[in-house]
């Protein structure tokens, strides 16, 4: 079936059928009457996508991972190595993303790859647990960062106590209005991350401006080269922690392989836009680490709801404008981090559905807008229900970052994997071997430190029940390929209800298809 419209001989194929023929009805007839397809445009130049890349990583983390960083370190000095070395991981595993994005020009980022490399299983598990925990368990750390920096500066004042309830409404609130904003298409999200990346920018700048003011007045104390390395923790798997709380201000440095059927001139735009972002990103965040020793403590650091808030009104320069600024442009990056989040899960989840490892109205998207609906309510269901569990902030942080780099250990060793298994492959962009190796010895390092320094029976409890609970999914409806005969009512329902229709996948110009001769799994 190419169109939606041709029909079966048999009854059972029709029935099978009639959801491609509903979606492709309700895209022809309402927004695209000389197509009944629908392809995700190349709207992305290299200003739009640096643009995107420095606006999702320049996030939360550089605010509330300081904290992590110095604890498992021990000291200032050994946190600013950490901090530079992360920038460095985070360099390369951009580049090592880029080779594979460029081989597979796909939405689908880190689940494209699995899936190539590994087969069915495992890119399901992957995606199953990325979709349905790690996406909106990244989009529930982001908004109680928001909830914090609006929360505690603004109205704790009038509180004498630690109200976490109040820091997670605030959370919820900020979620309902992102997905609203993703809904309204990706000119809007475009626009608004353009501002946004802006905004996280100055916000930087105005931290690191007003710390080197602090060092020329000679605010200095922190920063002595003499005691700096004081009580640097000697337990090896502690700094692997450490990398892991700095890696997880970073993270975000693989979004850009989600654009990847909305970038133009892919093969050049992509590495480029790697090489401005993340040099840009190292060192303003290393200087930021410098900023905040001008006048923090260790200990006020480790003892910092809000960083930036003790930064400003320890800053003794600081007008009240500046102490109520501040934790706005902080919730500003919180939204640009989100915004970059509810992005390569959108996309992720299109992948996933086009591709029959998911239902296909994960994948849908409304003509007009390119807006995934039902997924980013799925995501924004599921991330208001992390806010309810009894988790801390800290906890959530190094689960995902446990969860992510195992998937990212995987797709190091796929880049050499493929290099042997398909040598013929067109790649745009290729890097040293030795890079793939080094990026996969630092993600088992970190796994390996998270099971000695942070891991508990409940974490691997987790775990255990997300793997089981996606094979218990993945073996009737995708190995064995059964679908509930009430599905295609489902589909129908909530496709007329969200107007979403399936997309196309169309390569990039003057790429080479190959076709492994591969269909789908099921359709679900």
């Amino acid at each position: 079936m190419e169109d939606g419209y041709t029909e079966k001989a048999t009854h059972g194929s029709m029935h099978r059928t009639r959801t491609a023929t509903i979606l492709s009805a309700i895209s022809a007839r309402f927004w695209r009457k000389n197509s009944s397809t629908v392809i995700l445009s190349r709207r992305l130049g290299l200003g739009s996508t640096v643009s995107l890349l420095l606006g999702i990583m320049i996030g939360t983390g550089i605010f509330i991972s300081p904290r992590g960083v110095l604890a498992y370190s021990g000291s200032f000095g050994a946190s600013l190595i950490v901090w530079f070395l992360c920038g460095v991981i985070a360099t390369i595993g951009s580049l090592i993303f880029s080779e594979l994005a460029l081989m597979f020009p796909k939405s689908g980022g880190d689940h494209t790859y699995l899936h190539e490399t590994y087969g069915n299983v495992l890119a399901f598990l992957h995606g199953w647990g990325a979709l349905l925990v790690l996406k909106p368990m990244s989009l529930a750390i982001s908004s109680i960062v928001m909830g914090e920096y609006i929360f505690y500066p603004y109205f704790s004042d009038t509180l004498c106590y630690r109200d976490d309830t109040m820091v997670r409404l605030h959370a919820a609130t900020f979620i309902i209005f992102l997905m609203l904003v993703h809904g309204s298409g990706l000119k809007l999200i475009s626009k608004l991350q353009v501002i946004f990346t802006g905004l996280n920018v100055f916000t930087l700048l105005l931290i690191i401006l007003n710390g080197m003011i602090n060092i020329s007045l000679g605010y200095t104390h922190y920063l002595n080269v003499s005691s700096s390395f004081e009580g640097t923790n000697k337990n090896v798997f502690s700094f692997g922690m450490a990398f892991f709380s700095g890696m997880f201000a970073y993270e975000g440095w693989n979004t850009l392989t989600y654009t990847m059927e909305e970038m133009k001139e892919p093969a050049k735009t992509l590495p480029r836009a790697i090489m401005i972002a993340m040099p840009t990103i190292t060192v303003l965040y290393v200087l930021v680490n410098v900023s905040y020793y001008t006048v923090l403590s260790p200990e006020d650091v480790l003892d910092a709801e809000a960083l930036a808030t003790s930064f400003s009104r320890h800053t003794t320069r600081s007008t009240s404008l500046l102490q109520s600024l501040l934790p706005f442009l902080v919730c500003c990056a919180a939204f640009g981090s989100a915004n970059g989040i509810c992005y390569t899960y959108s996309r992720m989840a299109v992948a996933l559905g086009r591709e029959g490892h998911m239902p296909q109205i994960i994948g849908m998207v409304n003509p007009d807008t390119m807006s995934p609906n039902f997924s980013l309510f799925l995501m924004g269901f599921i991330s208001i229900m992390t806010l309810l569990l009894p988790v801390s902030l800290e906890h959530m942080i190094e689960f995902f970052s446990f969860a992510i780099w195992l998937s990212y250990f995987l797709i190091s060793i796929s880049v050499l994997i493929l290099r042997y298994t398909r040598p013929d492959f067109h790649r745009p962009f290729k890097v040293h071997w030795i890079l793939p190796i080094l990026m996969a010895a630092a993600s088992l390092f970190f796994i390996v430190a998270s099971f000695f320094a942070a891991f508990g029976p409940l974490e691997l409890l987790i775990v255990s029940m997300v793997i089981v609970a996606g094979l218990i999914v993945y073996v009737p409806f995708l190995y064995y390929k059964y679908q509930p005969p009430f599905m295609d009512k489902i589909t129908i329902w909530v496709q007329l209800f969200l107007f979403i229709v399936n997309t196309e996948y169309k390569p990039p110009e003057n790429f080479p298809i190959y076709d492994d001769g591969s269909e789908n799994d099921s359709n679900m």
